[in-house]
């Protein structure tokens, strides 16, 4: 899905669904959203950047979990005119989970996250599910120059 930066400005909400063989009110997930692409495709020379990581996620049937941001969300801020993924996973956490330490994940610290040495540090299991967007500058380009097609890529004469 191609979104425009307008609508990722938010925290996203989500909701988690449960995972077969393992009981909902005991097993806790951890997400994650980083950038594969920053600053942009051709050259993802600060990937993985983090935007984002939750942990202590349940699934929805679960209406009285208690999630911990662990790295609040920053927002995308895509350089590129080419859109890039900004990617959502879902890890397993194991019993008696405790998140690896951080330097809060400021956002000098975010660039170029180590996201497999994260994932082993922190003893995570999968990723069990994820999702993801993309998005860049070009969509944003549409609303200032005349005859730009819908899906920012061509212009019409």
């Amino acid at each position: 899905m191609l979104m425009k930066i307008a609508e990722t400005v938010p925290e996203p909400t989500f909701s988690i669904t449960s995972e077969k063989g393992f009981n909902p009110a005991t097993t806790k997930y951890t997400l994650i959203m980083v950038d594969p692409d920053a600053p942009g495709p051709a050259a993802p020379i600060l990937a993985d950047f983090l935007h984002w990581i939750v942990s202590d996620v349940q699934p929805k049937c679960i209406t009285t979990q208690q999630r911990k941001q662990v790295a609040m969300y920053m927002f995308p801020t895509p350089l590129s005119v080419s859109p890039h993924r900004y990617t959502f996973l879902i890890y397993r956490q194991p019993p008696n989970y405790v998140p690896p330490p951080s330097l809060n994940y400021l956002p000098g610290v975010r660039a170029k996250f180590d996201l497999a040495a994260y994932v082993k540090e922190a003893e995570l299991i999968g990723p069990v599910g994820g999702n993801y967007y993309r998005e860049g500058q070009e969509q944003n380009a549409c609303l200032l120059l005349k005859g730009c097609t819908q899906d920012g890529v061509g212009y019409v004469g």
